[in-house]
């Protein structure tokens, strides 16, 4: 099971527009879940890497499992401002963000990881 608690994307002048997702039970299905990921969606552009979107995830999936980018890019598809972006020519990159914590992230908290992420992951070309 993979529950999304924060899908976006990135401006190409690195505003980031976030969509939170909520759910009338998530408590009790968030703690029995062990690991919290944020999915980094990275493309080729111009000549370099760019994080362009992702997702906050709370999953019973592992990094090391087989079949866990398969179940990465399900959850990023189904989420309406992702799906275009989604095609052969990205890559996706995940970071364990927790395990097993007894908090559900706040949003800002969730954001601070994402541009985190966005200039640990992004690469020019000029390098």
């Amino acid at each position: 099971m993979t529950v999304i608690l924060m899908h976006y994307v990135f401006g190409t002048d690195g505003t980031v527009t976030h969509f939170m997702h909520s759910y009338s039970d998530l408590e009790s299905v968030y703690f029995e879940l062990p690991n919290l990921y944020c999915i980094s969606i990275l493309a080729d552009v111009s000549g370099g890497r760019q994080v362009i979107g992702g997702l906050f995830v709370k999953t019973q999936n592992h990094h090391n499992d087989p079949g866990f980018v398969g179940v990465m890019s399900d959850a990023a598809l189904s989420c309406d401002t992702l799906r275009p972006l989604m095609n052969s020519a990205v890559s996706i990159a995940p970071s364990l963000v927790g395990m097993q914590e007894r908090i559900i992230p706040h949003e800002r908290d969730m954001l601070k990881i994402a541009v985190d992420q966005l200039t640990l992951r992004s690469r020019s070309g000029s390098a």
